[in-house]
C-alpha cells in the first residue's frame, strides 16, 4: 500500500509566515516561544518539519522531542529526547557547568560537563534552577547560527517539563533559540492550561490551527494525487472533514470506509492475523515503542514479529526512524487500542508487562513507568500502586518534586494495602512539603492519619513535615499546630531521632514569637542530645545563633562557626552554605565586611542556589553601600534584580530596586534614584518597608545633597512608615534620624535615640556609631565643655571606622554642636571630612564643611559675652526657625527667647535677624554694620 505525503502545505500561509519570521528573530538573538495548537491531525508536525528544514538550510541546529500519553508521565521525556539529539552531533565545553549539573542530570541521563565540578544539593533544585540550566544549555548548542527546539504533543507532558517550558518561554528574549510547540487545545489539559496563560501574558506567540476549508482540502486531494477524480476528490473531502492527516490516510487506504477509524481497522485487517496480533501488542507498548520486545510477546517469534512491522510500515500503520519505531501518528495508535476487547486489551498489557519485567531488571528509569501504565491497564491495581510509588520515588529523588507528587498521588488512590498506601502517602507529603505546597501537603499529611494502621511514629513523621513546611512557610499557627500533634504521638511512642527534629522546629515557633530564652532553651537540649541527627544539630546551632545576634555578636558567631564546622564535618553543603551566610551578616552589619558574604555568593552559585545567590548579592550591595562603594554596590543589586526577576520573586525584586535607588543616591544621580524608587513602589504596592526604604534613601541623598532641612522631612517619613515594623532592616538612615533631631535640638531626641535601641537597629554598627555621636550632642548641649561628650563622641568614631564617608558625615553633623559647646575636635573633624567628601564628589558638604570653618570661632563669641545658650538661640535663628519654633525646641518660653535674641543683636552689633544669620556664616563679622 502507497505512503501518500502531500508535497506541499495547503491553507497555511499565515501561520508559516509567522513560523519563519519567529525564525528569524531568534537568529539575530531575539528568541522566543512559538505554540502550534489544533486538534489531531491538523497539521501541526507537518508546520515544524517545513521549519525545520528552512532552519537546517540556513546552517542552524534542529532537534525535537516528544510527550506520550503515559498514565505515569516521565519527567522531562520531551526535553531529554531533544538534548540528546543535540549531544550526539554538537560537544559541548568540558567545563563551566558547576551551578547547574545536578538540574542537567535530573534532564538527561548522562553526564554535562568534566564531573569535577561541584554538584547541587537536589533540595536546592527548583524548577526554576532547572529552567536556567536548559536556557544555558540551549545557548551553548545554539552557538551562532541558532537552534531551533520542537517539543511535541505537549498535551501529554509531565508537569515538570511544563515549567521549563514556562521558564523558557519567560526568558528567551535575548537568545538564538525557537522553540516551536505542538498541542491539542484538550479541556483539563496542564499543558494547555499553560500555554493559555502565557498567551495572557503575551510571552508566546500562539498559532492556532483550524481545520482546512473544503476548497483547501479539495486542493491537498489534488496536490496529493494530481490524477484524482471529481469523484475521488468529492469522496475524500467530505470524509476527512478538513483533517489534512486524515486525507493522507484515505488516499492511502483508497475504498475504506470513511472515518479514520475504519481506515486504521482496514489496513490491519490486510496483515495475517499473527502480525495483526503483533501491531495490537506494540499499541500496548505506546506509540513510540521498543520493537526488541515483541518477539517475546507473540506466538512465532522474531520470524513473526519482523515481516509484521515491514507490513506495517508498507500499509502506512506505522514509520521508522533509524532504530525506533512509532506508529504514524498518535491517532493510529488510538484506533488500534479502541479495537481491542476489554479483555484482550488486559490479556495483552500483561504480556507485555511480563515482557518488559524480564527485559530490564528492577525497571530502570522509564522503564517503570511504562511498567505502571502496563499494570494499570492490565487491571492489576496493587501492582500497579507498588510501580508508581516506585516511580514517584524515584521522581523525588531526582528532584522532579511535581511529577513525584502527582506520581504518588495516583499511587495512593489505586493502593488496596495498608502499608503501600502510607508509603505512598508518606513520599506523598515529603515531595509537597518540599515544593512549598503547604496545603496540599496538609491534605496529603491527613490521609495518613486517617490511616487506622498507621503506627504513631509515622503520624507523628507526618505532622513535623508539615511543620518544617509551615516554618519555611512563616505560617505559624498551623507549624505550632502539627508540633502540638507531633509531641502528642511521640510521647505515645517516643523516637529519640524524631524528638530532635521536634525539638529543633518547637525552637523555630519559640523564636518567631520571640520568646528567646525559650528557643534558646530548646535548641540547646538538641545540642545536648546523642540522638540528633547532623542536620538536625546544623539546625539547631544556626537558631541559637540567630537567637544570640540583635543582643550578642559574639556569642550568635560562635554558633555560627560551629554550625559551619559540623556541615563541613558531616558533608551537608547547603548547612554549611546557611552557616557561611550568617557568618557573612555578622561581618556586614561589625565592619562593612564582604570576605563571607563573597564565599557564600559564590557557593549559592557553585551550588546552583539561585534564590539564596540573590539575598547575597543584595547584602553584598548593602555592604558596598556601607563602604560608599557606589559602582560595586550596584553590580551586586543589579544582578540581584535580575534573578528576581527570573525566579519571579515580588519581594526582592522590589528590595533590589530600593538598593540601585540608594547607590544611585549615593552617586548624586537623582534622575536615576528617582526611576528605581519609582519601580520598586510599583513592585510592592502598599508594603511599609518598601517605602520607608524609599524615604530613607531620599534623605540620605538630600544630606548628601546639602538640603539638611529635606533630610529630616525624609526621614521622617521614613521612621513613620517603618516604626510599626519592629522588624525591619537597620538601615543606617535609621541612625542618622535621631543624630539629626539632636543637632537640631529637637525636644524628642532622647527619646528617638532610646527607641533605636530599642528596636535593635544597633545590630548595625554603623548606627551604633550614629547614636554615640547623637548623645554626644545632648550632653554637650547640657555639659557644655564636658569631657563626657567628647568621650562619646571618641567611642562614635570607633564604632565607625570602618564605614568612611558615613563617619564623616557624623563628626560634620556634630561639629557645629561641638564648636558651640566647646567640646570634641570640631575643626579637625571638619578639615578631614572636607577631603573625604571631596574624593567621593559630595561638593556640596565640601562647601558645607569649609563654611563651617569659616565662621567665627566661639571663642570670639564669647569674647563678646555670648553665651552657649544664646549660641544655640543663634543656630536655630540660622536655620529661619521663629521664636515660637525655638522655644518648643530649647524647652524655653517665648519671652526667653525674645529675652535671648536681643541680648545677641546688642552683643554682635547685628541689626536684624538676618544679619545675625550673616555673623553666624561667617559673612558679617560682629560689629559691622
Amino acid at each position: 500500500m502507497e505512503s501518500v505525503r502531500c508535497p506541499v502545505v495547503i491553507g497555511r500561509e499565515v501561520e508559516i509566515a509567522a513560523l519563519r519570521t519567529g525564525l528569524a528573530e531568534a537568529e539575530a538573538a531575539r528568541g522566543g516561544v512559538v505554540v502550534l495548537a489544533g486538534e489531531a491531525g491538523v497539521g501541526k508536525s507537518r508546520l515544524l518539519g517545513e521549519l525545520a528544514g528552512v532552519a537546517r538550510a540556513r546552517g542552524g541546529l534542529v532537534v525535537t522531542g516528544r510527550a506520550v500519553a503515559s498514565g505515569a508521565a516521565t519527567p522531562f521525556r520531551p526535553l531529554s529526547e531533544a538534548l540528546l539529539q543535540a549531544l550526539r552531533v554538537r560537544a559541548l565545553p568540558g567545563s563551566g557547568w558547576g551551578p547547574w549539573l545536578a538540574a542537567l542530570r535530573d534532564v538527561l541521563p548522562m553526564q554535562v560537563g568534566d564531573g569535577a565540578e561541584p554538584v547541587a544539593a537536589m533540595a536546592e533544585v527548583i524548577p526554576a534552577m532547572r529552567g536556567e540550566a536548559v536556557l544555558r544549555l540551549l545557548r551553548a548548542l545554539a552557538g551562532s547560527a541558532g537552534l531551533l527546539i520542537g517539543l511535541e504533543d505537549l498535551q501529554w507532558a509531565d508537569p515538570d517539563s511544563l515549567a521549563v517550558v514556562e521558564y523558557l518561554a519567560d526568558n528567551l528574549q535575548a537568545e538564538r533559540v525557537l522553540c516551536v510547540v505542538t498541542i491539542r487545545p484538550e479541556a483539563g489539559s496542564p499543558g494547555y492550561e499553560l500555554v493559555q496563560a502565557l498567551n495572557r501574558r503575551r510571552n508566546v506567540r500562539l498559532l492556532l490551527l483550524g481545520r482546512l476549508s473544503e476548497e483547501e482540502t479539495g486542493q491537498m486531494v489534488v496536490a496529493c494525487r494530481p490524477s484524482a477524480t471529481p469523484e475521488e476528490v468529492g469522496y475524500v473531502v467530505g470524509a476527512a472533514d478538513g483533517v489534512p492527516f486524515l486525507v493522507e490516510e484515505l488516499l492511502a487506504a483508497p475504498g475504506v470506509p470513511a472515518s479514520f477509524a475504519a481506515s486504521v481497522a482496514a489496513r490491519l485487517a490486510r496483515l495475517g492475523d499473527a502480525e495483526r496480533r503483533v501491531i495490537q501488542v506494540a499499541a500496548v507498548l505506546g506509540r513510540q515503542f521498543d520493537w526488541r520486545l515483541l518477539p517475546a510477546m507473540v506466538v512465532g517469534g522474531p520470524q513473526v514479529a519482523g515481516p509484521a512491522l515491514e507490513h506495517a510500515v508498507d500499509s502506512a500503520l506505522l514509520d521508522f526512524h533509524g532504530d525506533a519505531y512509532q506508529f504514524r501518528h498518535a491517532l493510529t495508535r488510538e484506533a488500534v487500542i479502541d479495537s481491542l476487547l476489554p479483555h484482550v486489551r488486559a490479556e495483552l498489557s500483561q504480556t507485555a508487562l511480563a515482557a518488559v519485567e524480564a527485559a530490564h531488571p528492577g525497571l530502570p528509569g522509564s522503564w517503570r513507568d511504562l511498567a505502571a501504565d502496563l499494570a494499570v491497564q492490565a487491571g492489576d491495581t496493587e501492582r500497579a500502586a507498588r510501580l508508581l510509588t516506585e516511580s514517584g520515588a524515584g521522581s523525588l529523588e531526582r528532584g522532579a518534586l511535581v511529577t513525584a507528587a502527582s506520581t504518588l498521588r495516583r499511587a495512593s488512590a489505586l493502593a488496596r494495602e495498608d502499608r503501600l498506601r502510607l508509603t505512598a502517602n508518606a513520599l506523598l507529603v515529603e515531595a509537597l512539603a518540599l515544593a512549598g505546597r503547604l496545603d496540599e501537603c496538609m491534605s496529603a499529611g491527613a490521609a495518613i492519619w486517617r490511616m487506622a494502621g498507621a503506627p504513631p511514629s509515622a503520624r507523628a513523621q507526618t505532622h513535623l513535615a508539615v511543620a518544617h513546611a509551615a516554618v519555611e512557610a512563616t505560617r505559624w499557627p498551623i507549624a505550632a499546630g502539627h508540633l502540638a500533634s507531633a509531641g502528642r504521638l511521640l510521647a505515645e511512642d517516643p523516637d529519640p531521632a524524631l524528638t530532635q527534629r521536634w525539638r529543633v522546629l518547637a525552637a523555630e515557633t519559640a523564636l518567631a514569637e520571640r520568646d528567646m530564652a525559650g528557643a534558646q532553651r530548646l535548641a540547646e537540649l538538641v545540642l545536648e542530645s546523642a540522638e540528633a541527627t547532623a542536620d538536625v544539630r546544623c539546625h539547631a546551632l544556626a537558631l541559637l545563633g540567630r537567637s544570640h545576634r540583635a543582643r550578642d555578636l559574639d556569642a550568635a558567631r560562635a554558633a555560627f562557626e560551629e554550625a559551619l564546622a559540623g556541615a563541613e564535618l558531616a558533608n551537608l553543603p547547603l548547612w554549611r552554605l546557611r552557616a557561611l551566610h550568617e557568618l557573612g551578616t555578622i561581618e556586614l552589619f561589625e565592619q562593612a565586611g564582604v570576605d563571607r558574604l563573597g564565599q557564600a555568593r559564590q557557593t549559592a552559585g557553585d551550588l546552583g542556589a539561585l534564590s539564596l545567590a540573590a539575598v547575597l548579592d543584595i547584602q553584598l550591595a548593602a555592604a558596598y553601600l556601607f563602604r560608599f562603594d557606589a559602582e560595586a554596590g550596584e553590580r551586586h543589586a543589579a544582578s540581584a534584580l535580575a534573578a528576581a526577576e527570573r525566579l519571579r520573586l515580588a519581594q526582592l525584586r522590589a528590595t533590589a530596586l530600593v538598593f540601585l535607588a540608594e547607590l544611585s543616591g549615593l552617586r548624586r544621580d537623582g534622575e536615576a534614584m528617582e526611576r528605581h524608587n519609582s519601580l520598586a513602589l510599583a513592585a510592592a504596592p502598599g508594603d511599609k518597608e518598601i517605602e520607608g526604604s524609599v524615604w530613607g534613601g531620599r534623605g540620605i541623598a538630600a544630606l548628601l545633597n546639602g538640603d539638611e532641612a529635606g533630610a529630616r522631612r525624609a526621614l521622617q517619613r521614613a521612621t513613620e512608615c517603618l516604626a510599626p515594623l519592629p522588624n525591619s532592616g537597620p538601615g543606617i538612615y535609621l541612625g542618622l534620624w535621631p543624630l539629626l533631631l539632636a543637632v537640631h535640638a529637637e525636644p524628642h531626641a532622647a527619646d528617638a535615640i532610646a527607641s533605636a535601641r530599642r528596636i535593635g537597629i544597633t545590630v548595625n554598627r554603623a548606627n551604633r556609631g550614629m547614636l554615640l555621636y547623637a548623645e554626644a550632642v545632648l550632653t554637650g548641649r547640657r555639659k557644655p565643655g564636658s569631657d563626657q561628650a567628647a568621650e562619646l563622641a571618641d567611642r562614635g568614631a570607633a564604632e565607625l571606622a570602618h564605614f568612611p564617608v558615613w563617619s564623616d558625615l557624623a563628626r560634620m553633623l556634630a561639629a557645629r554642636a561641638a564648636l558651640a559647646g566647646g567640646w570634641g575636635e570640631p575643626r579637625r573633624w571638619l578639615a578631614l571630612a572636607a577631603q573625604t567628601f571631596g574624593r567621593s564628589g559630595l561638593e556640596p558638604l565640601v562647601q558645607r564643611c569649609q563654611a563651617m570653618l569659616a565662621e567665627p570661632a566661639p571663642e570670639r563669641l564669647s569674647s563678646l559675652g555670648v553665651t552657649p545658650r544664646e549660641i544655640e538661640v543663634l543656630d536655630l535663628v540660622s536655620d529661619g526657625l521663629s521664636n515660637r519654633d525655638i522655644a518648643a525646641r530649647l524647652y524655653l518660653s517665648h519671652r526667653t527667647v525674645e529675652k535671648h535674641i536681643e541680648n545677641l543683636l546688642r552683643k554682635t552689633g547685628a541689626r536684624s535677624r538676618t544679619q545675625l544669620a550673616a555673623v553666624r556664616a561667617g559673612a558679617l563679622r560682629p560689629g559691622n554694620r
